[in-house]
């Protein structure tokens, strides 16, 4: 009894190792997935990010073109950027995307970022009128159609990508406003080192949602494809 006893232990213990063998040949998988997966995303945004940046003016933004861009971008973003930053709180299931996004609401409403891009624009003498809003309307109604979709990887994504493209525009706008002597530059130089510091924080969030979506491509082209489309109708002349 105790031989058969001994013998049934050995193979249960046969069992046990074969058991945990194929479970973390599994696990080696399904964490090998999500590496590539993670990889594979941040690679598409940087990827969407360089072709944008390449669009960028070569040259200094004359007077003109300067003030066209920055009602454009007042019109696109001032009453915009925080509904659309806030989507993430309602839709993310990651915690780690809750809470990097609370953290920029709390920056945005704490320092007032709406009031400092409109006071930016206005020491241009470049408030948006009737014209600059018609010419962004359907790109910003796609990105709210966007977002009513309640995707928490999509909004994720979408905002991504505005944080992470956000500092080279800031660049630009900051040495137009130099040139043609604009009294209040608050607005782009506080953004500039921010957003980077916001880009990195929803790479890092994006990482954790994206685990909790399968066939997830066509969710991240999509916003990809509206938030590029938007910045290159604002940085179009």
């Amino acid at each position: 009894m105790i031989i058969l006893i001994e013998i049934n232990n050995e193979i249960n213990l046969i069992l046990l190792l074969y058991f945990l063998k194929s479970n973390l040949d599994w696990l080696f998988y399904i964490l090998y997935l999500f590496i590539m997966n993670s990889k594979k995303l941040l690679e598409k945004i940087e990827s969407a990010k360089n072709e944008f940046v390449n669009t960028l003016p070569k040259e200094e933004l004359n007077k003109e073109k300067a003030k066209i861009i920055i009602k454009r971008q007042v019109a696109a973003f001032e009453w915009n950027f925080i509904i659309w930053l806030s989507s993430i709180l309602i839709t993310a299931k990651s915690n780690k995307a809750k809470q990097e996004t609370k953290e920029n609401l709390a920056e945005e409403l704490k320092d007032n970022h709406a009031g400092l891009l409109r006071s930016f624009a206005k020491s241009w003498d470049s408030l948006p009128d009737k014209k600059d809003f018609e010419f962004l309307e359907k790109e910003i109604w796609e990105i709210r159609e966007l977002i009513s979709e309640m995707s928490g990887l999509k909004n994720l994504v979408l905002m991504t990508i505005l944080e992470d493209t956000a500092s080279d525009c800031m660049l630009y706008l900051n040495k137009a406003a130099k040139i043609i002597g604009a009294t209040d530059t608050r607005y782009a130089d506080m953004h500039y080192t921010l957003d980077l510091k916001h880009s990195q924080d929803f790479k890092d969030s994006l990482v954790e949602e994206i685990k909790y979506y399968d066939n997830n491509e066509e969710l991240i082209n999509s916003s990809i494809e509206k938030a590029i489309k938007l910045l290159k109708k604002i940085w179009t002349i």
